[in-house]
């Protein structure tokens, strides 16, 4: 779906420009996805998946999450075109820095167990 769409986030500034009545949207959409990424980052701390050392700052790093995953097309297209490769790099560069530093012995093992 990212590389079907790839337009959307990749061109989103240049879009709202265009479009201003689009930046409602986008922004409306933007906001639900923090949230739904900062729901699923509770719900892994409560499973004991990922521990972080401030569980204060989710949402913080929901917004962070979703500003890296959201904006990645942009820098791709900026060295080359995007790609399924890029988008599968942006997977693998997010998880190893993002997610794993952060996993739990359960995490982990989990992780192994889907290998």
């Amino acid at each position: 779906m990212f590389f079907e769409y790839r337009f959307l986030l990749r061109d989103s500034m240049v879009l709202i420009a265009l479009y201003p009545s689009l930046k409602e949207n986008f922004t409306k959409n933007q906001e639900k996805r923090i949230k739904q990424i900062e729901g699923l980052l509770q719900f892994l701390t409560k499973e004991d998946i990922l521990e972080f050392e401030d569980k204060s700052n989710l949402q913080r790093r929901a917004k962070m999450h979703w500003f890296i995953t959201a904006y990645w097309q942009s820098f791709a297209s900026s060295t080359g075109e995007v790609s399924k490769e890029s988008i599968k790099e942006a997977k693998e560069v997010f998880f190893e820095f993002m997610i794993y530093p952060f996993l739990t012995q359960k995490g982990k093992e989990m992780l192994a167990s889907m290998h």
